[in-house]
């Protein structure tokens, strides 16, 4: 599956399919506008995609592009230092009582059966 299209991709396409209609597009302003968020979307991420992966295996086409597009521009302007801590750099001690170590699926359930609970 060499040069195929990524699964993220029909996700994307699908979310806009059922959330254009539901915000009220009809017809031709559906499909220019969907069409139009598809286009978008990753074009505007695959100049940062690029620096990132440093080739164009890697497109990125989410709803959330415009922010990470808007922070890769600010980070931009601060420069990168070696001395930046980043994720890999940080190492949670064994013993950490920390809800990061929790794994996600038992977050999530400890997170539902709070906010099941009336107030």
């Amino acid at each position: 599956m060499e040069n195929s299209e990524p699964l993220p991709g029909l996700y994307m396409s699908c979310l806009v399919a059922i959330l254009m209609p539901i915000a009220g597009l009809q017809g031709p302003a559906l499909i220019f506008t969907g069409g139009l968020v598809m286009a978008v979307f990753p074009t505007m991420m695959q100049s940062t995609m690029r620096k990132v992966v440093e080739d164009d295996s890697l497109p990125l086409g989410h709803f959330g592009s415009g922010c990470y597009w808007l922070s890769a521009q600010i980070a931009k302007l601060f420069g990168y230092d070696e001395k930046t801590t980043t994720v890999e750099d940080i190492h949670f001690p064994k013993d950490c009582p920390s809800f990061v170590k929790i794994p996600y699926p038992l977050r999530w359930r400890c997170f539902c059966a709070i906010l099941s609970f009336p107030a």
